[in-house]
């Protein structure tokens, strides 16, 4: 019940200080928006050529977007001397991780995914394919966010500032994006959902929920020490 809480007022509280202040969460989506713009005039207006490089487009611009929202997730805390205070006062800072880690999921993997629809239509996807892309978007957006969780929080540790989280996170965002990628061309060209690619992304996924939460609470344990 404890974890809960803590869970419930950390997420709370991002979310209400990210719509309150803009930040990151605001960057991440004026990006997302501005970049899947700027690739279907690239592409053209060739449907072939933009069902082609819808899937690209989608989880290119969600990658980015949440790495520009996470990347100093837990700087601030640190630097205002909040995190400290209550890794004194509890025990465990589990609860803590996994609302920041909701919080991001709230106010930028949210958006991302209701906009993914949207954005399939400007590169000629069609109606009855939208339904079968977003199971993969929104695993893709959980799968990116948790890399990003723990990649900034060993940034936060080494207090090497935001510009080093996608450096950090790289080696879990590229396998997820090349399943995630693959997994959306099929679900956008044969209307496969449960495709061998989205089974690897949806393992992925289960292996990072299990593992991210531990060491980013281990590498912010080390950060404050």
């Amino acid at each position: 019940m404890a974890l809960r809480r803590i869970v419930r007022a950390v997420a709370q509280r991002d979310v209400v200080l990210s719509l309150a202040g803009g930040g990151g969460w605001l960057q991440g989506i004026v990006f997302y928006a501005v970049f899947v713009a700027f690739m279907a005039f690239a592409f053209g207006p060739g449907e072939d050529a933009l069902r082609r490089a819808a899937a690209p487009t989608i989880w290119l611009a969600t990658l980015f977007a949440i790495q520009l929202a996470a990347s100093e997730m837990f700087i601030e805390d640190i630097q205002d001397g909040s995190l400290q205070t209550l890794a004194v006062e509890q025990t465990s800072l589990l609860g803590y991780v996994i609302g920041k880690l909701a919080g991001v999921l709230i106010i930028v993997g949210g958006p991302l995914i209701v906009a993914a629809p949207i954005v399939s239509i400007m590169f000629a996807v069609g109606a009855t394919n939208l339904a079968i892309l977003l199971p993969s978007v929104a695993m893709g957006a959980l799968a990116l966010s948790l890399a990003a969780c723990v990649a900034s929080a060993i940034n936060a540790a080494l207090q090497g500032g935001g510009r080093f989280t996608a450096i950090l996170a790289a080696p879990l965002s590229i396998p997820v994006l090349i399943f995630g990628i693959d997994a959306t061309s099929l679900a956008i060209e044969s209307s496969q959902i449960w495709s061998v690619e989205m089974q690897f992304l949806t393992a992925m996924t289960l292996f990072l929920m299990a593992i991210v939460p531990g060491f980013s609470v281990l590498a912010l344990r080390l950060g404050l020490e």
